[in-house]
């Protein structure tokens, strides 16, 4: 009788060590939906935040799930969940948000604040990219068919000809996220040869945006990545004319995962990868859709 004790006190203590927690950085909690926390276990969290605020991510091993979105369902792992919740602070087309534009929403963010783009286009005025190096969401309202972010010029036929280079976003942060966007019309003039034009991913995570109509008139893709993952996206109809030092015109990948996207419709010049580069060790590219990408050659024939 004795010994049985034992041995039930002791599986009782082992299962109960095992339970993984959640914890709670902002102003939020998060509501046990389904399931229990016990490790191996399928769980239903959702991330409430409070009264005027708003819910950043989740961290920690959550499967497949997003960690941008409120409510998810994983398999709870041994060891910790993070729920990070700050300020929203929301940018208009027409000026007239918490700040002018996404420049300055970035600039005056804290950590895990969620910067909301509202409908319409948002223009990136300046050359310089939009830099991302903090812990902070950059997301729309409604989704990236009606959420855009562009520069100021325009194309001349086929190319957007202009010095300096006008970039797009550049993100730099191991847990910052960029969500639901549509970036389109950057470009440089064939004096530089900048990697990237668009969006420019060295850590963090890029998913559901549309990068498109990137149109170098000398090198650049459309995506530059040397870290971090992009997914769910579509890199398409980008074109890099006469790119010898700079390739791809899609996707330059030099790290970190692309992964569940389509690349589509892109056109690069001189065998230099039209839909995907790939030229680094650490780099992986799953479960993409690669097709209808071109690469002209001297002559102008597609190879």
């Amino acid at each position: 009788m004795e010994a049985s004790r034992i041995f039930l006190a002791c599986s009782l203590a082992a299962v109960s060590l095992a339970v993984s927690a959640v914890t709670v950085s902002g102003p939020g909690t998060y509501t046990l939906d389904a399931g229990t926390l016990a490790v191996g276990e399928t769980v239903t969290l959702t991330a409430v935040p409070d009264s005027g605020k708003a819910f950043f991510r989740w961290t920690g091993d959550i499967g497949n799930a997003d960690p941008a979105e409120a409510t998810i369902t994983f398999k709870v792992p041994d060891g910790s969940i993070g729920a990070l919740f700050g300020n929203e602070i929301v940018v208009k087309a027409d000026g007239t948000g918490d700040y002018p534009t996404l420049n300055a929403a970035v600039a005056a963010a804290s950590d895990y604040d969620t910067i909301v783009l509202e409908d319409g286009q948002h223009t990136n005025a300046t050359p310089a990219f939009v830099v991302i190096d903090k812990p902070v969401k950059v997301t729309s309202r409604n989704g990236r068919e009606t959420t855009f972010f562009r520069s100021i010029k325009e194309p001349s036929g086929n190319k957007i000809n202009v010095n300096p280079a006008y970039k797009g976003i550049q993100v730099n942060n191991s847990i910052a996220i960029v969500k639901d966007v549509t970036f389109f019309n950057f470009g440089c003039d064939g004096t530089q040869t900048p990697r990237g034009l668009a969006v420019y991913l060295q850590q963090g995570l890029v998913e559901y945006c549309t990068v498109s109509n990137t149109l170098p008139n000398h090198g650049a893709a459309a995506l530059h990545m040397t870290g971090g993952e992009t997914r769910h996206s579509l890199i398409a109809y980008n074109r890099s004319n006469n790119n010898q030092n700079a390739p791809g015109a899609g996707v330059y990948l030099e790290g970190g995962t692309i992964t569940n996207c389509v690349i589509r419709g892109n056109r690069a010049w001189k065998n230099h990868g039209g839909g995907i580069y790939v030229n680094g060790a650490t780099a992986r590219v799953t479960g993409c859709v690669i097709d209808g990408n071109v690469c002209d050659f001297d002559d102008n024939k597609s190879r």
